[in-house]
């Protein structure tokens, strides 16, 4: 089961297995920043400005703790994102269900930035966006 909290001006999302992904969230001047959801892992071509409607039911899933993707559109100046993965078993059919992805978004002039974690009993995974 992964669950996700607002707290301490980040976006956590945790799992049973206590791994943490977590999203700074301060708004800085000239960005745009956000994390949405897709079915395939490929970044939108047009990235919603802000968090978009309920998250999706997350509780038959964990975090993939070893899938951890950078997106850059190769400016300097432009968009980047981290895009992770979490994985699925139907509790009474053990079927495995579609992977859902997680991108953490963000647009800036090259500033500012967001800082971001992957946990796994120990930090696995640290930087900014």
């Amino acid at each position: 089961m992964i669950m996700r909290f607002d707290f301490n001006g980040r976006w956590n999302w945790i799992d049973d297995k206590n791994t943490v992904i977590g999203y700074d969230n301060y708004s800085q001047c000239c960005e745009s920043f956000t994390y949405y959801y897709t079915s395939d892992g490929v970044p939108r071509e047009e990235v919603p400005t802000s968090t978009e409607g309920p998250d999706p039911d997350l509780s038959e899933y964990t975090i993939d703790a070893t899938y951890c993707v950078d997106h850059d559109d190769g400016d300097e100046y432009g968009a980047s994102e981290k895009i992770f993965k979490f994985v699925g078993i139907k509790s009474y059919s053990h079927e495995e269900l579609p992977p859902i992805y997680l991108h953490l978004y963000n647009c800036h002039n090259g500033y500012y930035s967001h800082g971001f974690d992957l946990t796994v009993a120990q930090t696995v995974k640290t930087g900014s966006i």
